[in-house]
């Protein structure tokens, strides 16, 4: 009989390259990559961990691997979520009350818009100025005119002004002043915005509406419609639901709606009236996350109607979202926690482990 050396079985993770050494969470043999990357083991443990006094977790990669920290002198740094550590590069600073906060792309590069230089072509308006950036480097690149969006995979809005960060990475700043584009928004500030680029679609919203807008040859038609009673000030739609956080008014707090097949908006589903900062929708519509109560997730089965809390926070809830094809679950707190929950065969879940970052 001859041995077996390290590699000779197959990773319990991945599957394809030799299992070296064993998960400290689920203990099976796994490769060094998946031995590295915690967020591999399909057991329910998730991850929980400070990174230090006046830090705010303020945007993660839709692949789940970086993760952006901003102090409240705004010196920004990268996380890498799936090793669990600190990215050793320089520091960036950034305004804390900049309009347009940055976003963080898989490969760790920071893109930071400047708002200096515009034109207007189909009647959408396309920033040329961006600074583009990794922690280590700067670097202004002046972007060629950008079509509607397409595949993008990230938004951030502020009053008139959104961007995206698109698959190839360039980023574009659209703004929504135009009545002949945001129909029946005329003449009204755009407070939040998503993008759905699968589809082709824009959601906006200003005080008092929200409409859904598909991108029909370069233009805006729209395909749902909703009164509110106060500002929107962050709204998304993935899959059958679109769901908003308003203000003020009677529809104070977070509403998720079910969309029908022609986009149109139907019927609430859920209603939170509680004073709330972040929620998120995962990308395939099943799953609603919402910090509530000033320290737990409320995590909402859309499809089954069933609905868990989970507890590890310790302050306000400040940022939630569903990354790495809603594999993980990442919620922050104003204590400077952050909480990587896995999606397990029963959802998210609620025992962490709390962990150094090195």
């Amino acid at each position: 009989m001859v041995a077996r050396g390290p590699g000779a079985v197959g990773c319990a993770h991945c599957t394809l390259l030799g299992a070296e050494v064993a998960c400290e969470v689920c203990k099976h043999l796994v490769c060094a990559t998946c031995a590295a990357d915690w967020a591999t083991c399909t057991e329910p443990s998730g991850r929980t961990f400070r990174m230090g006094m006046t830090a705010r977790l303020i945007d993660v990669d839709p692949s789940g691997k970086h993760g952006l920290v901003q102090t409240w002198k705004g010196a920004m740094k990268l996380v890498d979520l799936r090793e669990l550590r600190w990215v050793d590069e320089p520091e960036l600073t950034h305004a804390r009350n900049s309009d347009l906060r940055p976003r963080v792309t898989s490969d760790g590069r920071v893109f930071r818009p400047t708002l200096t230089s515009a034109i207007t072509a189909n009647d959408i308006s396309v920033l040329f100025g961006v600074t583009m950036s990794t922690l280590g480097s700067r670097e202004h690149r002046v972007l060629e005119y950008l079509p509607p969006p397409s595949r993008a995979t990230g938004v951030t809005a502020h009053h008139d002004r959104f961007y995206y960060v698109t698959d190839t990475e360039l980023v574009a700043i659209v703004a929504g002043r135009f009545a002949n584009v945001y129909e029946p928004l005329p003449k009204k500030v755009v407070q939040a915005v998503h993008v759905d680029a699968s589809r082709d679609v824009i959601a906006a919203g200003t005080w008092g509406e929200i409409a859904i807008q598909r991108i029909v040859d370069g233009r805006l038609v729209l395909a749902g419609h909703t009164k509110t009673t106060g500002d929107t000030v962050w709204l998304q739609i993935a899959g059958d639901y679109l769901a908003a956080h308003v203000k003020t008014g009677a529809h104070r707090g977070i509403t998720v709606w079910q969309l029908h097949p022609d986009l149109s908006i139907g019927a609430e589903v859920v209603r939170i009236a509680d004073r709330v900062e972040a929620a998120a929708l995962s990308s395939d519509g099943r799953y609603f996350a919402v910090g509530v109560d000033g320290d737990h997730v409320l995590v909402r089965d859309l499809a089954a109607g069933t609905s868990a809390e989970l507890d590890g926070h310790t302050d306000t809830i400040s940022f939630v979202r569903f990354v790495g094809d809603d594999h993980v679950l990442v919620s922050a707190d104003d204590d400077n926690r952050v909480i990587l929950r896995p999606r397990g065969p029963n959802g998210y879940p609620q025992a962490v482990l709390p962990i150094e970052l090195d």
